[in-house]
C-alpha cells in the first residue's frame, strides 16, 4: 500500500469532479435561465440541456488541465516525500488502513447527510422537478468533494504524528 499515491489520487479526483460539477452547474444555470425566459421548460429540454452542459463542463476541464496541475502540485507540496510516508512496517499498515477507512467513513457520513437533508427538507419544497434535483445533485457533490479533500489535507498532514503516536515509535 502506498500512502503517498492514495493521497495523490484521492485529491485529484475529489478536485476533478468538484470541477466539472461547478462547470455543469454554472452552464446548466443559464440554460435553466434561458428556458425559464422563454417558457419553454419541459423534462425533455431539461434533460437535453443537462447533457449538454455535461458535456461542455467536461470540455472545459480539458482546456483547463494545466489549471487544474498546478494546484494539484501545490497540495502534493504539501504532502512532502514519498519516503517520508510511513507504510513499511506490517503494524504501520494496519494503522494506515484505518486511518483510510476513516476518510472513506466520514464521505459516506456527508453522502448520507445530504440524503437526509433532500429527504427531510427538500422533497416537500421541490418534489420531483428534475432541474431543481440536478442542482441540488451538482451542489451536493462540490460540497461533500471540499469536505474530502478537507479530510484528506488534515490527515495528510498528521499522518506521520499519529502512526507515531499509535505505535510508540
Amino acid at each position: 500500500m502506498n500512502l503517498y499515491r492514495f493521497f495523490k489520487s484521492a485529491f485529484s479526483i475529489t478536485f476533478i469532479i468538484q470541477v466539472v460539477c461547478a462547470f455543469t452547474l454554472v452552464i446548466y444555470l443559464i440554460f435553466y435561465a434561458i428556458l425559464l425566459t422563454m417558457n419553454i421548460l419541459t423534462a425533455e429540454l431539461e434533460t437535453f440541456f443537462t447533457l449538454i452542459a455535461l458535456g461542455g463542463s467536461l470540455l472545459i476541464v480539458l482546456v483547463a488541465i494545466g489549471f487544474f496541475m498546478r494546484v494539484r502540485d501545490r497540495f502534493l507540496g504539501f504532502l512532502g516525500a514519498e519516503e517520508d510516508f510511513p507504510s513499511g512496517t506490517v503494524t504501520e499498515k494496519v494503522v494506515l488502513i484505518i486511518w483510510i477507512a476513516a476518510i472513506i467513513i466520514f464521505g459516506a457520513a456527508m453522502y448520507y447527510a445530504l440524503y437526509l437533508i433532500y429527504e427531510h427538507f427538500l422533497a416537500n419544497l421541490i418534489g420531483s422537478t428534475f432541474s431543481y434535483l440536478m442542482m441540488f445533485l451538482f451542489i451536493g457533490i462540490i460540497i461533500v468533494c471540499f469536505v474530502l479533500q478537507v479530510f484528506v489535507f488534515i490527515m495528510t498532514k498528521y499522518t506521520r504524528r499519529v502512526v507515531k503516536q499509535v505505535l510508540q515509535t
